[in-house]
């Protein structure tokens, strides 16, 4: 079954939408050391009303514990350097959702997580983009994909999506991305206006800040495997279905013939 088959996504609902809640942390939320891999998704204000059922949806779907899932959106009217919730609809799907205020879109989350301490005892985490579908399997592959790759080189403290080219997508090693979390920082932006500077600056800068440091960075065995364009979130933008096999993963991708639009 795929998350389009599942009767409740179209409950589930994004910043603004119809039927949101805001739950409590409840004794269903463990999150401990057994569970090594958090998935944590990028977003941005202005898009998350759009994206996030899918995604979540996707997500709830593939079988990932709703205590595993951390988002953090970026371009939020927040005082501080974030404001946390825990987001879902009826209760069925919570996940942590942090506001932050940077305008980076491509690496709110990695910014988040290098500074904040609500990651838990989650030893990595597989960062995504809100425009991105887990494929079922995807949560069972996640720790296999990952076990492969510290099998041949133990050292890893990241590992690309893909290469040359992974939008910051793949698995980081936490205490590694806090390690490095200066200059993690030192591209953090709160003028929108900027955005596609920024962009430019930030893709995949982050697994370049690590190997900088003298740390091990891998790529996964994906094969680039784009679909046919559609427009899935309705906004007027055709987006190719970037499929990766490892760890199941689509990516709709806007900015596929030009880089003069927002990938959002």
């Amino acid at each position: 079954m795929t998350w389009r088959d599942w009767a409740g996504w179209r409950d589930l609902a994004g910043l603004g939408g119809t039927g949101q809640e805001f739950c409590g942390l409840g004794s269903s939320m463990r999150v401990g050391s057994s569970m090594r891999v958090a998935v944590l998704v990028n977003s941005c204000a202005p898009f998350w009303p759009r994206t996030s059922r899918a995604v979540l949806a996707s997500l709830r779907v593939a079988g990932v514990p709703p205590e595993a899932v951390f988002v953090a959106v970026g371009q939020s009217a927040v005082r501080g350097s974030e404001a946390v919730f825990v987001q879902g609809a009826g209760g069925e799907y919570c996940v942590t959702t942090a506001h932050v205020p940077w305008a980076n879109m491509d690496d709110n989350a990695l910014l988040w997580a290098a500074t904040t301490d609500r990651l838990g005892d989650f030893e990595w985490a597989f960062y995504m983009h809100d425009t991105c579908e887990a494929l079922p399997g995807f949560w069972d592959e996640l720790p296999r994909a990952l076990a492969a790759a510290l099998a041949e080189r133990p050292d890893l403290a990241a590992v690309k999506l893909h290469g040359p080219f992974s939008m910051c997508m793949g698995y980081y090693r936490l205490d590694a991305l806090r390690g490095v979390a200066p200059a993690v920082a030192a591209t953090a932006n709160l003028d929108p206006a900027r955005l596609m500077d920024v962009k430019r600056e930030v893709e995949d800068r982050v697994f370049g800040v690590l190997a900088g440091a003298g740390m091990g960075v891998g790529v996964l065995p994906n094969v680039y495997a784009p679909g046919p364009a559609a427009d899935p979130y309705g906004t007027g933008v055709p987006r190719i279905a970037e499929k990766y096999d490892t760890p199941g993963l689509l990516k709709h991708k806007a900015n596929w013939r030009t880089f003069d639009r927002l990938d959002l």
